[in-house]
């Protein structure tokens, strides 16, 4: 299941998680690994939005954000339950932009609904089978997976890994 909420709710909810991972977005703690890539620098409309196209081209084509919306994806995929830290925070317009984007650059992309939690108790308020991938979800998320394996085959050959066929 995915979960967007503030630190607190996200900490108290981890011993219920199923293998829970557990990253910062926009939230102001800096306990956790933060997951800057996926927000990229860009502007706001006149009435206070981003455009959701550049978005998508902005996360799928920098390899360290891709890199780190799989790092999300791929626990979703194996059954995880995936908290994100969010600021709770309603006057900074743009890190709530930001929220809303990631949370729906996630259900277009892959199909895969959030819930957003404030305290504790909402954790228990969700029906988990409503929390699933679509098939075409998957099938982008297959394509995606496929993407990333070869970028980080790339990567460790690039620091001395010799390829496989070689070994």
């Amino acid at each position: 299941m995915l979960i967007f909420g503030n630190y607190n709710a996200c900490m108290k909810c981890l011993q219920f998680g199923n293998d829970p991972v557990i990253v910062n977005f926009s939230s102001m703690n800096e306990s956790l690994g933060r997951l800057g890539y996926l927000m990229p620098n860009l502007p706001m409309d006149m009435n206070g939005f981003f455009d959701e196209n550049q978005y998508t081209l902005a996360i799928l084509s920098n390899e360290q954000s891709f890199d780190q919306l799989m790092s999300i994806m791929i626990p979703l995929y194996e059954g995880r339950d995936v908290f994100i830290c969010i600021t709770n925070d309603s006057l900074n317009q743009y890190l709530n932009g930001m929220n809303d984007l990631l949370m729906g650059f996630i259900q277009n992309r892959y199909g895969y609904n959030s819930a957003i939690i404030n305290d504790e108790e909402d954790f228990f308020s969700f029906y988990r089978p409503d929390f699933k991938f679509t098939t075409q979800g998957i099938m982008n998320l297959d394509v995606d997976r496929k993407q990333w394996a070869q970028m980080k085959e790339a990567e460790r050959i690039k620091q001395g890994g010799k390829p496989y066929y070689e070994v």
